[in-house]
């Protein structure tokens, strides 16, 4: 056996409201290796790989990073936390809660200085993820005015800019175009020769034999299925009818009914055509229930990030009092500033829940995988 990276020991994780995550889960992840993991929606890959971040605690059982216990408490700990950080970044499969800076530049640049490297490798570090990605002339753009597609790019760039240990990448090639995600295919496939460890949760069968040297399914029932190569894995068709990943396509010839076993895709993006006549002005479409419950679902997430962020720049101003007066000053600000817009998205929160005073920032968070 190699080094391992991560290990689970029994872990289970319960959503408040009772909804299970992950159920009974034991796993080991070794350093340099690649590892898909495999599942349904709702099947806990998602939560998993919040787990390994260090952002989600298990309701029972162990979770270890690099051979060190990771319950809550440790993130307390200044030196655990900026090690752990600095060795292990995520990529979360929903961009807009990953990016909150004014400009791309910003954006990539914001992890690399917060490690205190010098300014010529945190620019040298983001040209090449940009320039890898392709998004250099998206450096000045505002991360909300993007495409989907777009923010995935940034959201990874941010992440690569860190020249992390380990990548946990959730959905990474969803939304990207052809080219994009064949490039970041075969970069997953680089980095496992350079010894990197690279976990990858994805809905793409097709890619999983060139990103990973084992697969991890789990199934419905939020347990891990099996485990194996990634061939041998793909390959048991029982396997992946029992955790939903493929299933019966049924179409007819004349009066025969032909069926044959279908892969769930990856979720893509379209245009939708305009509608009206052209040259008129396209009317604000409308905005009906499906908004609002996107917009409650996304609520506790903005809200966590807000209280982080303000965290953050808290304590870096303690830490700037003793070389410089301005910029404690600045980053309180800016902290002010977190805690205000906190304050409003809770108010928000609220008046969408009709006055229930419940705080938001800790109930359930998205569904769960």
């Amino acid at each position: 056996m190699g080094e391992p990276v991560f290990e689970l020991e029994n872990v289970c994780y319960v959503y408040e409201g009772g909804a299970v995550a992950l159920e009974g889960v034991s796993l080991r992840i070794e350093r340099g290796e690649r590892v898909a993991i495999l599942g349904a929606n709702g099947s806990g890959k998602s939560t998993l790989l919040k787990l390994l971040d260090g952002l989600y605690f298990p309701s029972a059982g162990e979770v270890k990073g690099f051979g060190l216990s990771m319950p809550e408490a440790a993130f307390r700990d200044e030196a655990f936390t900026y090690d752990f950080r600095r060795r292990v970044g995520l990529v979360f499969q929903d961009p807009d809660v990953q990016l909150f800076l004014p400009t791309v530049w910003q954006e990539v640049t914001f992890a690399p200085l917060q490690l205190g490297l010098s300014q010529e490798k945190v620019r040298e570090r983001s040209e090449w993820a940009l320039a890898f990605l392709g998004i250099g002339k998206l450096r000045g753009r505002a991360p909300h005015r993007l495409s989907l597609g777009e923010k995935k790019k940034v959201a990874l760039a941010s992440v690569l800019s860190l020249a992390p240990e380990v990548l946990l990448l959730d959905e990474p090639t969803a939304n990207l175009d052809p080219r994009s995600a064949s490039r970041l295919v075969d970069f997953i496939a680089d980095l496992g020769r350079e010894g990197k460890t690279v976990v990858t949760a994805t809905h793409d069968l097709d890619i999983v034999e060139e990103i990973a040297d084992r697969a991890l399914v789990f199934g419905e029932d939020h347990r891990l299925l099996a485990q194996g190569q990634p061939t041998s894995l793909l390959a048991d068709r029982g396997l992946l009818e029992q955790s939903n990943l493929v299933h019966e396509h049924r179409h007819a010839h004349a009066a025969t009914i032909h069926a044959h076993p279908h892969r769930h895709a990856p979720f893509h993006e379209h245009e939708h055509p305009q509608r009206g006549m052209a040259g008129e002005p396209e009317e604000p479409a409308a905005r009906g229930p499906e908004d609002l419950l996107q917009l409650q679902r996304l609520l506790p997430l903005w809200i966590e990030h807000n209280r982080e962020h303000a965290a953050a720049f808290r304590e870096w101003a303690r830490k700037a009092e003793a070389l410089e007066k301005e910029k404690p000053g600045m980053t309180r600000g800016i902290a002010q500033a977190a805690e205000a817009l906190d304050a409003a998205t809770q108010a928000l929160a609220l008046a969408l829940r009709g006055g229930d005073e419940t705080d938001v920032s800790h109930q359930a968070r998205p569904e769960p995988g």
